[in-house]
């Protein structure tokens, strides 16, 4: 009984191990159409091409560094300008001061994309962290 648990626990070992030469090879493999790539783990992760906001609606209200933010984060410039407006008056509301959590709770969008525009926000001084 012993000897036969012995075997099946090596061949676990085995398959884990193959599988992970095989995640590993996975990884060296960049042409995926520049689209996705591998990681250490074998899972795909997706890297997106830039939005194009040249003729999205709000898009000249927006200087160059907010452009950027919103190509290369995907926000629409409406909803980029929708959360401003929307962070820097609560801000005001509270003496100047905002947290993060009510930022989120403010524009329901993406955290991800919250906490980018939140950052400028703060970095361009229209926002206090809290």
């Amino acid at each position: 009984m012993k000897a036969s648990l012995d075997l099946i626990t090596k061949n676990n070992k085995s398959i884990a191990l193959t599988e992970q030469q095989n995640a590993t090879i996975s990884c060296t493999n960049t042409e995926l159409q520049g689209q996705q790539a591998m990681c250490s783990t074998g899972k795909t992760k997706y890297s997106l091409t830039p939005l194009n906001i040249t003729y999205s609606p709000g898009v000249e209200q927006l200087d160059h560094e907010e452009k950027q933010i919103c190509s290369v984060h995907r926000i629409l410039p409406d909803v980029y300008l929708h959360c401003k407006g929307v962070m820097i008056a609560e801000s005001r509301k509270c003496g100047g001061k905002l947290r993060l959590m009510d930022a989120r709770k403010l524009c329901r969008i993406d955290v991800n994309k919250t906490r980018k525009i939140y950052n400028h926000l703060v970095s361009k001084k229209l926002v206090q962290q809290h």
